[in-house]
């Protein structure tokens, strides 16, 4: 069961169907209550199309894969997937998927039988972890305390912020493989039904500088992706000219985009559909 802005059993009573597919961000639960999400931005100009917006919260390729199970596809004129960098992650949730999916997507990631046999992820593999964990949950300040402390060099690899680039860059992870493999059953999916399928990913939207590393490891990503017939759109150079401000997250505790940084997503959007 997902939670998503639009109801999925929709997208199965009409025609002309355009279904944008990603995590948190794409699910933007305080911009789309106000309706300035980037895809309710896209309702505007793709008028002709019922545009739906299933976004969910800690939402990856493989989830996707799920979803588009469910979906009527042959009433489905377009699909977008938009990425982010922390969807490279396994998961005990996302191992789940997989173990239930096993026999119809490409690639089973191994690391996920150890993950679902010990309950032991990425997310909570070290005691560090553990006790942001227990503190999130209890104090709002200290969201805002453990930006300061993850980017720290000693506590940056305790806190999993120095493993995303070598699981996006290392093409024999599980990770990688993951990643890939589910994006090009998507691909291959989306062709055997004739879907226009558009992948492309947001943005840090809090460092928008162009030092920042992680613009030059989703270049990389981009270009190894391609050895899959995968082309993924890049909007880091659009979001850098068009941006007023180096951060447009939603608060200094939330690294959500706010609906400034939708309406740029929106404009970059509408230059690649």
């Amino acid at each position: 069961t997902y939670i998503t802005n639009d109801n999925i059993e929709l997208s199965s009573s009409t025609e002309n169907n355009f279904i944008v597919l990603g995590d948190s961000f794409t699910h933007a639960e305080v911009c789309a209550s106000k309706k300035e999400d980037f895809t309710n931005i896209l309702k505007k100009q793709f008028q002709d199309n019922n545009v739906y917006n299933l976004g969910i919260d800690d939402g990856s390729p493989i989830h996707y894969v799920n979803i588009l199970q469910t979906l009527d596809k042959p009433k489905i004129n377009k699909l977008l997937v938009v990425l982010y960098y922390n969807d490279i992650d396994l998961t005990v949730r996302n191992c789940k998927l997989y173990k239930t999916l096993k026999d119809k997507i490409y690639f089973f990631p191994k690391k996920c039988e150890s993950i679902l046999q010990l309950k032991v992820d990425s997310q909570n593999d070290t005691m560090i972890k553990k006790i942001d964990n227990f503190f999130e949950t209890k104090l709002l300040l200290w969201s805002l305390i453990k930006e300061g402390l993850a980017n720290t060099p000693f506590l940056k690899e305790l806190y999993n912020r120095s493993t995303w680039d070598n699981k996006f860059q290392n093409k024999n992870s599980d990770e990688f493989l993951a990643i890939v493999n589910d994006l090009k059953y998507i691909k291959d999916t989306a062709e055997k039904e004739n879907i226009t399928l558009t992948i492309t990913y947001f943005p840090d939207v809090h460092h928008l500088k162009k030092d920042y590393p992680m613009a030059k490891v989703w270049k990389n990503f981009i270009l190894n992706a391609k050895h899959y017939n995968l082309n993924i759109y890049n909007p880091w150079d659009f979001f850098i000219k068009n941006s007023k401000k180096t951060n447009m997250s939603w608060s200094l505790v939330d690294k959500h985009p706010n609906c400034e940084a939708h309406k740029i997503m929106a404009d970059y959007l509408s230059t690649i559909l």
